[in-house]
């Protein structure tokens, strides 16, 4: 028996879906409020144009390449999205660089590479499932509000300006864009589907015909059935019919010798 090769399976993203709404509209905010936070700094003179570049350009492209993406080619496939994926969690790996505790650092590194090689495996169906990069996508943004954020906001001595703010917003926003696109995909089968040869049916024999008996004549019933068979051998002549020409008789002339 032949076998084809089996179907490929291909992650998309529903353009009408919900999540991919809210991963395209989050991702906006979080150019929206890097500009914001950012704005007048590339004017300044202590500014060098690698900051610049490393922290406004890098993550302004790949955010606007990640929408570009999902927009125009996720309703067929959504693996090209790892590329400004990538650039995203670069510059994560960047920002949190810059954190002063370094196990807070340390954690939120080792969880951005987790996301870059997740999303890659998903995308290209390295992994059977997405609920791994979901999962994974979901932690660090827990880990931004629960420990970091609350942390940051109780610090009286130390109050967090606005720029600074605004610009955690902004990490909060690429996170949550990541985790609302790793539950839009969908996956569909692609190429050849596997099919089999079929058997060639085995011929049934056709039942013979089956013949119709007359049921048996009892003893008891033989005086009311044989008038009945008899009438039905020998039927009446009919009313209409004409009676049979008679045979005329020749009378005999007697002749006088």
């Amino acid at each position: 028996m032949e076998q084809q090769r089996p179907p490929k399976l291909r992650y998309y993203t529903d353009p009408h879906s919900w999540t991919t709404h809210a991963s395209i509209t989050i991702m906006i905010m979080s150019m929206v409020l890097r500009a914001l936070s950012y704005w007048g700094v590339w004017s300044d003179p202590e500014t060098s144009n690698m900051d610049a570049l490393l922290y406004i350009g890098l993550p302004e492209f790949s955010a606007l390449l990640f929408i570009l993406t999902i927009a125009l080619l996720g309703k067929h496939r959504v693996w090209p999205s790892f590329i400004p994926v990538w650039g995203l969690c670069a510059f994560l790996v960047l920002d949190a660089r810059l954190y002063s505790d370094e196990l807070s650092m340390l954690i939120c590194v080792v969880a951005y590479v987790l996301i870059a090689i997740l999303y890659f495996c998903t995308v290209v169906n390295i992994l059977s499932t997405k609920w791994v990069l979901a999962v994974i996508a979901l932690l660090p943004f827990l880990y931004h509000i629960l420990v970091l954020d609350i942390k940051a906001l109780q610090d009286t001595e130390h109050p967090v300006l606005f720029t600074t703010g605004v610009r955690e917003l902004s990490v909060l926003c690429m996170l949550l864009s990541l985790l609302f696109i790793a539950l839009a995909m969908k996956k569909k089968e692609t190429g050849r589907k596997a099919k089999t040869t079929e058997a060639a049916p085995v011929p049934q024999p056709e039942p013979a015909p089956v013949v119709e008996q007359a049921p048996p004549v009892l003893s008891w019933d033989t005086n009311a059935v044989a008038p009945a068979a008899q009438d039905m051998a020998s039927p009446a002549p009919a009313a209409n019919a004409d009676p049979a020409p008679e045979t005329p008789v020749e009378e005999s002339v007697s002749t006088d010798a």
